[in-house]
């Protein structure tokens, strides 16, 4: 953000701090008891509609005694409510084609749990009707009957069980190791067997009763909907919902601490299927008030070139001969998703087992490179031209976006504070960002990020005979002798040439036959030297070909 605010200050910086407005097709609105909601029409497919709660809390709001509720408690939403009791809920919804683990379904998080009805007919207004009745009952009225609170606890261990494999083990190193010092490090989201086993039904309604509250809570209902009408049935259904009292808890900012040191995880396990490293960078997350801002958003797109063209880096290397990594990757911002007031930079490789050490050589030179000499113009052009294509067929496909991607939007919004424009403006803004912007930015914005410090080294391999894996120490020295070492700047080689040079005449192969298919749509042409093209048409998203 810092190099943003460095670029804008001596061209539109006022412009910066602006507010990106949001889509005027999207209905919002507070109710009295603080419940916020989304409503949007959209026939992409028609005849549907999409329904969510998002309860912004989760995983981290438990105490010490309640861990594993919140995820209980998502899956006792489905085992009764004030209105729908017993199974009622998902029988109902399964006559009307929303079948449970498909378009009926929830998750929770560490700070957020959301439930959903997807694809849900709105052809008979008592569909929708039942669907908005089901979003009210999981906001406030879960029945929580202990006889089946006693049932469910034997599914969640089994979930716990089944769930325990080894990259949920390795996912759990990565948030110790990333959150370590904060509650994050002790939070395994579905609890422990003995919590679960012997938990109280007053715990699950405490947590329930502290927690699920409409200032908490956001209904979004996306498709082929009439947006007044259901905005005049949110408003009535809700008002039962009663608001926060004046002392209810208020959810705790957590904030990861600084390490000047690096921390180093390294998990094996017999199970684990292939070698990674992964290099975090950790940095605050931008705050929120800025999240919906120009700055922000150019920010997003400094991170955009500087993912491009470290990944372009990073793909050459992994196709040479003998190359240190099989495969490797670079991305930064909210790399996780998980602790929202961290943002990182991470750099990744998988490698060959027992490799691990040279891959890592090879990615800490990679990341030091950038850190001191930055990108050249050469690959910013290049990277330019990558990104106005992206938006350019994003602008295209405006009218073919699905209730799915309309949701996700208005989730970040509530969550995150994030934008929700309309496609003209954000056509509009990223294209302008994208060319405004130049590599100078972009180098700063590197060199603010990449740093010696807030640094968290990450490695899982497997754990096998004869496969060694890097202690801390190796690791370490490894990064070490990196940074002490001279290290050469990259050289851009690229040779920006047409592949075909200008003013050739392409003789081309004249049609020899054509046959049309009306029943497939298709159209086969014989060339005169014997290829064959099939050509399909179709209204799937415009501005795309694909080949297969």
């Amino acid at each position: 953000m810092l190099a943003v605010a460095a670029f804008a200050a001596g061209s539109a910086a006022a412009q910066m701090n602006q507010p990106i407005p949001a889509d005027p097709e999207v209905r919002t609105g507070k109710l009295e008891n603080g419940m916020t909601y989304y409503i949007r029409h959209n026939e992409k497919p028609k005849g549907q509609a999409d329904f969510y709660i998002l309860h912004d809390v989760g995983a981290i709001q438990e105490n010490d005694s309640q861990q594993g509720l919140a995820h209980f408690l998502e899956h006792m939403a489905f085992n009764g409510t004030k209105n729908l009791p017993g199974k009622q809920l998902t029988e109902y919804l399964e006559t009307v084609g929303v079948k449970f683990g498909a378009n009926l379904n929830a998750g929770t998080s560490w700070d957020y749990t959301c439930y959903n009805m997807k694809d849900v007919p709105t052809s008979r207004e008592g569909i929708i009707d039942s669907a908005l009745l089901i979003l009210h009952d999981w906001s406030h009225f879960i029945a929580l009957e202990p006889s089946e609170i006693d049932s469910e606890r034997g599914v969640i261990m089994e979930e716990l069980r089944t769930r325990d494999g080894a990259s949920w083990r390795s996912t759990m190193k990565l948030l110790q190791a990333l959150g370590k010092g904060t509650k994050y490090e002790r939070r395994n989201l579905i609890g422990y067997l003995d919590g679960l086993k012997n938990f109280r039904h007053k715990e699950l309604e405490d947590f329930y009763k502290q927690w699920y509250r409409p200032d908490y809570q956001a209904v979004i209902v996306v498709g082929d909907i009439d947006v007044d009408a259901i905005e005049s049935k949110i408003k009535t259904l809700m008002a039962d919902i009663p608001a926060p009292a004046a002392d209810a808890s208020q959810k705790e900012t957590i904030v990861v601490p600084d390490n000047e040191e690096p921390i180093v995880s390294i998990y094996t396990d017999p199970e684990m299927q292939g070698t990674k490293v992964q290099l975090f960078i950790k940095r605050p997350a931008l705050p929120e008030q800025l999240a919906n801002t120009v700055l922000a958003e150019a920010n997003n797109v400094i991170e955009a070139y500087m993912t491009t063209m470290e990944n372009a880096r990073l793909q050459e290397i992994a196709m040479q001969p003998d190359a240190p990594f099989l495969g490797a990757g670079m991305g930064t911002g909210d790399v996780i998703g998980i602790i929202p007031t961290l943002d990182a930079t991470v750099f990744v490789a998988m490698t060959e087992d027992g490799k691990l050490a040279r891959g890592f050589e090879t990615l800490y030179t990679e990341m030091e490179k950038v850190r001191r000499y930055g990108f050249t113009q050469g690959e910013f052009e290049r990277a330019q031209e990558n990104l106005m294509r992206q938006a350019e067929r994003s602008y295209a496909n405006r009218n073919d976006r699905r209730n799915n991607e309309f949701v996700q939007t208005y989730l970040n919004n509530y969550q995150k504070n994030q934008p929700m424009p309309d496609a003209e403006t954000e056509w509009q803004l990223d294209s302008m960002l994208i060319k405004m912007l130049n590599v100078d930015a972009v180098n700063a914005f590197a060199k603010q990020t990449i740093l010696p410090t807030n640094q968290v080294i990450v490695i899982n391999a497997p754990e096998k005979e004869g496969v060694a894996t890097p202690t801390a120490e190796e690791i370490l020295a490894i990064r070490d002798k990196v940074a002490a070492s001279e290290v050469t700047a990259y050289e851009d080689n690229v040779v920006k040439e047409p592949l075909i040079a200008e003013g050739t005449v392409l003789k081309g192969s004249p049609v020899k036959k054509t046959v049309e298919d009306k029943q497939l749509g298709t159209t086969e042409w014989t060339l005169a030297n014997g290829a064959k093209v099939v050509v399909k048409p179709t209204t799937f998203k415009a501005d795309e070909v694909r080949l297969g």
